[in-house]
């Protein structure tokens, strides 16, 4: 998966922001600015496209400061798609929807309920995407993951089940 650009309007630090990665050809980027920035906001936005929340700073709705809050992804994953969520700061509510890359709709509606849906169907499982390379201020990554964490986490890319999953008809077969 490959992010090509993400637009921010009323969220957290920024009022109107767009980080255009389409023309980056290395595999390594740094992200650099002065303290307070927004520097590791915009990295977990990136999560917050996919996932509607951000690992340390929580769901969309608390990073919005304006009541037509905006953040839109266009992704390159087994196609290109455009994720873009609405958040009103006054209400917390919000919206999602999916599009093409012409923008034409593959949700057919804007329920946050039928983005989770379409997202665990097509984007990675959250904890495989924060355990890879893509790291925010303090994550740990997969190699510095726990041995548990590392057993949670490697099934999901494989679509296998958890241990504990597999364990449990194991022990009702134990004499």
């Amino acid at each position: 998966m490959r992010f090509e650009c993400l637009t921010v309007r009323g969220l957290g630090p920024f009022t109107d922001a767009t980080l255009d990665l389409s023309q980056i050809d290395g595999r390594l980027v740094a992200i650099t600015g002065a303290n307070g920035a927004g520097k590791s906001t915009l990295l977990e936005l990136l999560g917050g496209a996919l996932y509607r929340s951000c690992p340390t700073r929580g769901p969309l709705a608390g990073l919005a400061t304006t009541r037509d809050a905006m953040l839109e992804a266009r992704v390159v994953s087994d196609r290109r798609y455009i994720l873009r969520h609405v958040v009103d700061a006054v209400s917390g509510k919000g919206e999602a929807v999916v599009l093409d890359e012409d923008g034409a709709p593959l949700t057919t509606s804007a329920k946050l309920r039928e983005f989770d849906a379409w997202a665990g169907k097509h984007m990675p499982a959250a904890e495989v995407f924060y355990a890879g390379q893509f790291a925010v201020q303090g994550a740990r990554g997969f190699a510095g993951q726990r041995p548990g964490e590392r057993k949670a986490t490697l099934p999901r890319p494989l679509g296998l089940p958890r241990p504990g999953a597999l364990a449990a008809p194991a022990r009702q077969h134990t004499p």
